[in-house]
């Protein structure tokens, strides 16, 4: 299928592009890491408040439906995982910012106010997985740095106040206690293939057709162009008619490599984030590393280089945040443990 091949490779021509740029000697003589978050920062601050906004109208002017707040009727903008992984890396630039800089008070409390902000974001997306990374990368983020500084109570203070908040939204939220019990029923029960249309379950089904696919295919896989095809005909021959009808991919970007061009891409594909994390370590490039784990785990639930919004996102910030502290100065960039 040579016409979906060359809108495939389209899409993912940024993974060539930007590292490239990026590597450019004297590329970033002039840029800033730090302005560049406070850029993408700011970018989701007045994309979520246009969200809340829309529903906010929607609520009180056409109907009185308090669903409008949540996951996919909030977020019009993006799809939820995708926006919710978004601000879940503009809260570590956050967080970042505010333990490697000396700021005034009242910056302080402007930084606290948006990420209160964007944690209230994140549980109205209601993405499973947002939650999870948000939970994870913040508390570890704090765990760091109580580590670093050995300073305690405020760090231990805010992850208790990060659960306390974690406890009340599944309290208020019916949505999101809803898809955290159906993504559990989905592991824990069978699921019937023909006629599943919840997120979770239906991830169970595209991941066991895919290990069909590279079992078939296990070198080369079926082929750039192919594996959409190759998809939508299992799922034709098993009944799976909710996937078949709303073309689904694998939703696991590993899987969706693995079974595109085999077991050989696969590794090519882990060697992108193997090689980054051992550098984020051996460097303490802590921004590379909260990057390299937050994307990694929605590698794991959504094939994130099949759209542009996954793919720009992740080949940008990859080659930013690889290539800019060797072309700047460390102080300029405010990425490294202090």
């Amino acid at each position: 299928n040579y016409d979906y091949a060359f809108l495939d490779l389209q899409t993912k021509l940024c993974l060539l592009i930007f590292p490239l740029l990026f590597s450019s000697p004297g590329y970033f003589e002039n840029i800033s890491l730090k302005n560049i978050a406070k850029a993408f920062v700011l970018g989701n601050i007045i994309a979520l408040a246009f969200c809340l906004g829309r529903s906010a109208y929607l609520y009180i002017y056409i109907r009185k439906f308090i669903f409008v707040f949540y996951s996919a009727r909030m977020s019009v903008i993006l799809h939820p995982s995708y926006f919710a992984m978004y601000i879940n890396l503009a809260i570590i630039f956050i967080l970042n910012q505010f333990y490697a800089e000396r700021l005034k008070h009242i910056i302080k409390g402007f930084y606290i106010l948006i990420f209160l902000f964007f944690s209230i974001g994140i549980f109205l997306l209601s993405s499973k997985l947002g939650v999870i990374s948000y939970l994870g990368n913040v508390c570890l983020f704090f765990i760091i740095q109580m580590i670093l500084r050995k300073k305690y109570l405020a760090e231990i203070c805010a992850i208790c106040f990060i659960f306390f908040i974690t406890f009340l939204s599944f309290k208020l939220s019916p949505t999101l206690t809803e898809r955290f019990d159906n993504a559990v029923n989905a592991v824990s029960q069978p699921v019937d293939e023909t006629k599943q249309e919840e997120s979770s379950a239906l991830r169970t089904i595209t991941w066991k057709t895919a290990f069909e696919i590279i079992s078939e295919n296990p070198i080369l896989g079926v082929g750039t162009g192919d594996i959409k095809d190759a998809l939508l005909e299992k799922y034709r021959l098993k009944g799976m008619n909710f996937p078949l009808n709303s073309k689904l991919n694998v939703h696991n970007q590993f899987l969706q490599t693995a079974g595109t061009i085999g077991i050989i891409g696969l590794i090519l594909l882990l060697l992108i984030f193997v090689v980054p994390f051992y550098i984020s370590i051996k460097k303490r490039n802590l921004m590379l590393f909260f990057f390299i784990l937050l994307t990694s785990m929605n590698f794991m639930v959504e094939s994130m280089l099949e759209r542009q919004a996954g793919v720009i996102f992740f080949s940008f910030f990859l080659s930013l945040l690889m290539f800019i502290e060797k072309n700047n100065k460390r102080e300029e960039t405010s990425i490294e443990i202090p």
